[in-house]
């Protein structure tokens, strides 16, 4: 085979370089926000992220995380060693808020109904090795402690075969409550569980079940602990 043929064979097409050299260029932006996100915690809320080398580095990965403030997002995932992406509420991408939260990897979901566009979004992402933070109560609590889990995100492990690491957020009901206009400075503490494995045919009952269970253990872990 001549040598042109064999170099034009092995060449990327110019789509498909642009658009890696735009999701490297993301990275660094989401990087760069993690950073101040993380100076911003450490100062206001005393942040502590406990466990975090549980948390696979790479690899297609959710987070299943418990809801009780605004701020769970950047709780979650500011001391994470890799970007992350997270669904919200459709009504909130308006406007420069709307742009801003994109542009840190958040992309709309339908709240009121089955949204298959957020679910076909969400397991291309797993599919690219991406990681994913679910909040599998659907919206945040009313009083701190953790509610009822939907079958979701058990049906994204199920396809994706990505692994769920539990995550949960202590502390970030004091700072800001449904009831709470502003968020106000208290210490918070995210404890990261192990990772949850998922067979291809397992029933989703079972997987909600088992992060279910892992997320309570880590509410109760967190409530012993002393404080500080």
């Amino acid at each position: 085979m001549p040598m042109d043929a064999d170099r034009g064979d092995r060449r990327v097409p110019a789509g498909a370089s642009r658009e890696s050299l735009a999701s490297r260029l993301n990275d660094v932006w989401f990087a760069a926000c993690q950073i101040v996100c993380w100076a911003v915690c450490l100062a206001l809320f005393r942040y502590r992220a406990i466990r975090l080398a549980r948390v696979p580095r790479r690899g297609p990965l959710i987070l299943a995380v418990n809801h009780v403030s605004y701020l769970d997002p950047v709780l979650a995932g500011s001391a994470l060693p890799r970007p992350l992406h997270f669904m919200a509420r459709r009504s909130l991408f308006i406007g420069g808020f709307g742009r801003l939260i994109r542009s840190v990897y958040a992309f709309p979901v339908d709240r009121d109904r089955a949204d298959l566009q957020a679910v076909r979004e969400a397991l291309a992402l797993l599919a690219r090795g991406r990681c994913l933070l679910v909040f599998p109560e659907g919206t945040r609590t009313a009083d701190g402690r953790i509610g009822p889990l939907r079958a979701g995100f058990g049906l994204l492990a199920r396809r994706s075969g990505a692994p769920i690491v539990p995550v949960y957020i202590d502390g970030a009901f004091r700072v800001w409550p449904r009831h709470r206009r502003l968020p106000r400075p208290r210490a918070v503490r995210v404890w990261y569980g192990e990772p949850v494995r998922v067979a291809p045919d397992e029933d989703e009952r079972s997987i909600v079940a088992r992060v279910g269970g892992a997320l309570r253990a880590l509410e109760r872990e967190a409530a012993a602990a002393p404080a500080g």
